[in-house]
């Protein structure tokens, strides 16, 4: 079918793309330290540019996971207040 042919055609095309065009370097990857304080998670979320930022503990080696929100930041429907200065 039309959808398999357009996927297989995707992926040859990766063989022309740089790296560089697809990668973030890892000193500009946002993430959210599991031993930060609550406040400090939710004032990162409410103020990243991202909908989801990698969750670690302890070091950026030691992923945990992905936390994933919508265009609205959780702390507009947690209650959490956001002191940014």
């Amino acid at each position: 079918p039309q959808k398999h042919r357009s996927i297989l055609l995707n992926l040859f095309d990766l063989e022309r793309i740089r790296v560089d065009v697809v990668m973030t370097p890892r000193a500009q990857i946002e993430a959210i330290d599991l031993a930060s304080e609550p406040a400090a998670m939710a004032r990162q979320v409410a103020t990243s540019h991202h909908t989801r930022l990698l969750v670690y503990e302890g070091d950026v080696n030691n992923i945990k996971g992905c936390f994933m929100f919508g265009a609205r930041p959780p702390h507009c429907t947690m209650g959490i207040s956001i002191e940014t200065a």
